[in-house]
């Protein structure tokens, strides 16, 4: 992610490709005690560091309240130890309920060839819950004409496939990702549209028919009402946009083609990376807002109903020059309902950084470390502080956070080492990132790649055969908690350890993390449970009189343990382990575990 490397002057745009880390999560769960007490800076971590205020509406039971002291609030306090450690029993308590987590999860899904992309569909309804599946393009859109059905050569990703022979070496089009994914019953669409700024050269970049025009008619191909079959009969099964007039209905040519009934999807986002593959620059929160309204436009003028989001920037959107010009080029009384924020994409570096960034803390800040913490909207000493950012951004101009959708459409994307995450090293990585969208309580999350051939890390990976990478595990894990009450959870005598990032900067993580839940129908308790570190296990002291009756495990002999894709190693898969209930919960080392516990 960007992060800015001196306070934003007017005009200036440039920023270094790093990762915005700070605390997902700091040891077990944030803490409910409140000290006003100053933070020291120093090499190592504070005797007793106060984070800023996590904007959490629920925790102060007056709906969305947001207290913008950086020292106060329920749940604003993690104590930390003096200096690294490794890791010892913790004592944990339950504290209050701070809100109901019910994100739709899942992750993206690029170009692929029809064959892989049935091979993978068999899998989805493997899934305990509802899956999302983000359509997401380059800025040209691969190339794609909806309207003639053909990919046009010049993007690299024509390359990748054969258009000869059967349409097993063919790419899959917009209707087979519609068809071949929402066979499973389980599956829910989000699509992104590519939205290129004009600036972009033609070619790699973009074409010149990518058009708000182009894309509304795009989008009442896929989600239109087609009349009747007398109309639609007599087209041809492809039409050149440009030959038609405006007022042509484009469903219709979906019914020519054989589906009648439009596709479901909750969203449209318009916008692929806006701030990155797309050309719009940091103080382009304006143009970009022009851009994304004459979509809507568009969109609407065809008869298109759903939803739409917009992106958020790399900037902070309570003080930066991207968020509110935006919201101002936007529609008053058509406004968006869906926030994509900015897409974290470091997933390289030290042996630590590879697993642990998620949850770390950087005690300087990563960002507006130059201003009086006392002035921080939020935490920025903690990673994901865009999550609660963007809450109090919303809450300043009079929106609601809890009447949008906030969420991410991409995350830890590494085409350079195909296979390197299919490990362990990948499963705590996300573990860890769940963990941080579970306290923020965010609405939807796609930031893992879900299914890829080859050339990418993956929840599903396909290397001659389909594989269950240990990602998948972690997703499936997570899921089975939507729906529960996220609890506070009180802890004492956690362990931090302390790495380098690749940009050089120190910055500390937990060993551990444990998040909870209750089950509102049954009042069990569910903890969702992290232990990191190579060799130690750790113990949970303090939940007297809950007993365990179910312990689901995932876990690795190393982080180097895996799923086999084109070489040999030893896999993992989430196992139940048989416990008695009054075993000690005792964590081992290296391992992901879900487990229910009963009065």
């Amino acid at each position: 992610m960007y992060i800015e490397q001196e306070p934003k002057k007017k005009g200036a745009g440039k920023f270094i490709w790093a990762t915005v880390i700070a605390v997902l999560f700091i040891t077990v769960v944030s803490i409910g005690v409140i000290k006003k007490t100053e933070t020291k800076i120093t090499s190592t971590v504070p005797e007793k560091l106060i984070t800023s205020n996590e904007v959490e509406p629920e925790s102060q039971g007056q709906g969305f309240i947001p207290d913008l002291n950086p020292i106060a609030g329920a749940a604003a306090a993690v104590l930390w130890n003096s200096t690294e450690k490794d890791p010892a029993d913790i004592n944990v308590s339950f504290g209050q309920t701070l809100h109901t987590w019910n994100p739709l999860l899942g992750g993206v899904i690029w170009i692929q060839s029809k064959k892989i992309a049935r091979a993978q569909a068999l899998a989805f309804s493997s899934y305990p819950d509802n899956l999302l599946v983000n359509i997401k393009a380059s800025s040209n859109g691969f190339g794609y004409r909806f309207d003639l059905n053909k990919y046009l050569p010049g993007p690299i990703e024509y390359g990748y496939f054969n258009f000869k022979g059967p349409l097993e070496n063919q790419p899959s089009n917009l209707d087979d990702i519609f068809q071949i994914y929402g066979a499973s019953k389980n599956v829910k669409f989000i699509l992104n549209v590519p939205l290129p700024h004009p600036s972009l050269k033609l070619g790699d970049a973009r074409f010149a028919w990518q058009t708000p025009q182009f894309y509304g008619a795009q989008l009442q191909y896929l989600f239109g009402t087609a009349d009747s079959k007398a109309v639609y009969s007599k087209l041809p099964l492809s039409i050149d946009f440009s030959t038609e007039p405006a007022e042509f209905n484009w469903a219709n040519l979906r019914a020519k083609r054989g589906r009648i009934e439009p596709y479901k999807a909750e969203a449209v986002i318009f916008g692929e990376e806006p701030y990155h593959i797309e050309g719009w620059d940091a103080n382009d929160g304006k143009s970009y807002g022009i851009a994304a309204e004459a979509y809507r436009v568009e969109m609407r003028k065809r008869g298109v109903t759903l939803p739409y989001g917009v992106h958020v920037s790399q900037l902070n959107p309570t003080d930066r020059s991207w968020f509110h010009p935006m919201m101002d080029a936007l529609s008053k009384t058509d406004t968006p309902k869906y926030f994509d924020l900015y897409h974290y994409y470091t997933f390289a570096g030290t042996a630590d950084w590879e697993r642990s960034f998620p949850m770390s803390l950087r005690v300087e800040g990563f960002t507006n470390w130059w201003l009086d913490k006392k002035t921080w909207p939020v935490n920025y000493a903690r990673f994901l502080w865009l999550i609660d950012d963007t809450k109090v951004a919303l809450a300043r101009r009079g929106i609601d956070p809890k009447t949008v959708k906030i969420g991410f459409s991409e995350h830890g994307i590494t085409i350079s080492s195909p296979f390197k995450y299919n490990d362990m090293t990948g499963a705590i990585h996300f573990a860890g990132w769940l963990a941080g969208i579970m306290r923020s309580n965010s609405d939807w999350d796609s930031m893992w790649v879900l299914a890829a051939e080859g050339f990418s890390t993956a929840q599903i990976q396909t290397f001659k055969t389909t594989t269950k990478t240990p990602t998948y595990f972690v997703y499936q894990m997570a899921m089975k908690l939507r729906g529960m009450k996220y609890i506070d959870l009180v802890a004492t005598n956690a362990a931090v350890g302390k790495t380098t990032n690749p940009e050089g900067l120190e910055v500390y993580f937990p060993w551990v993390m444990v998040r909870a839940f209750e089950d509102p129908a049954t009042g069990k308790r569910e903890l969702f449970a992290i232990n990191q570190h190579p060799s130690r296990p750790v113990t949970l002291k303090g939940l007297d009189g809950w007993k365990i009756e179910k312990w689901e495990e995932l876990r690795g002999d190393s982080y180097s343990s895996g799923n086999s894709l084109k070489s040999s190693a030893t896999p993992v898969s989430i196992k139940i382990i048989p416990k008695g209930e009054n075993d000690p919960i005792t964590l081992p080392p290296i391992s992901i575990i879900r487990i229910t516990l009963k009065r």
